[in-house]
């Protein structure tokens, strides 16, 4: 068990696709307007993907949020994984008081 193993740049190491998940969403989290931030590392044949979906804080501007992201969270992840390269798709979106669901 423990999940698909990612290559480090030594040919003995590697990584578990959700540890590296789990502290990527955690760095994103801490970016200033993020509220929330969930990272999946799919399978992928001959380079690893990254999907990562990012709830923003009421009145964050998504730009600036993404280039913190990016200057932070994802291009460490891109760095722990070279020289094998790691393709990154973010997903962003705000949830409002009124869209919240009654319980």
């Amino acid at each position: 068990g423990g999940g698909r193993r990612l290559p480090l740049a030594g040919p003995p190491l590697t990584l578990r696709s959700r540890a590296l998940a789990d502290v990527v969403a955690r760095r994103a989290e801490a970016a200033d307007g993020v509220r929330r931030a969930h990272v999946s590392l799919p399978a992928g044949k001959k380079r690893s993907r990254a999907r990562v979906r990012v709830l923003l804080e009421p009145g964050a501007e998504p730009g600036p949020v993404l280039r913190r992201l990016t200057h932070g969270a994802l291009d460490e992840a891109r760095a722990s994984l070279a020289p094998h390269p790691l393709t990154v798709r973010v997903r962003m979106s705000v949830r409002t008081a009124r869209e919240r669901r009654a319980r």
